[in-house]
């Protein structure tokens, strides 16, 4: 069904342009967010228009918000392809441990030398 034959171990892969571009993304997506939450609950509370200036302060507010939530989650995650199959797997340090749901392998994660181990495989 695969082939095994790509050794079994593999190094954490590295995200470096890709990663500012997801951090990104995702930062402009939250703070999207949290406006348009903020918005919904504060609008009916307000009677007397908003300034441009207090609203432009308030999205800053909200954008930086959400860039430091994003770093801290992101950073708490690592990728690594699989050493038998090559799928791309997402993980964090909670575990020991992962399994691959595309060859069923349990992959030990060594962190201090950064690399998914097969304990199974002997070659």
């Amino acid at each position: 069904m695969f082939e095994y034959s790509k050794g079994k171990e593999s190094a954490f892969s590295k995200e470096s342009g890709v990663k500012f571009l997801k951090i990104g993304v995702l930062t402009l997506l939250l703070s999207t967010y949290f406006f348009f939450l903020i918005w919904t609950a504060a609008s009916p509370l307000v009677f007397s228009p908003i300034k441009s200036n207090v609203l432009g302060i308030s999205v800053l507010v909200f954008i930086a918000v959400a860039f430091v939530a994003v770093v801290y989650i992101y950073s708490q995650y690592f990728v690594s392809v699989c050493p038998n199959c090559g799928k791309k797997l997402f993980f964090t340090n909670v575990r020991d441990y992962i399994r691959c749901f595309k060859c069923g392998r349990h992959l030990k994660i060594d962190f201090q030398n950064k690399k998914l181990i097969d304990p199974e495989r002997k070659d």
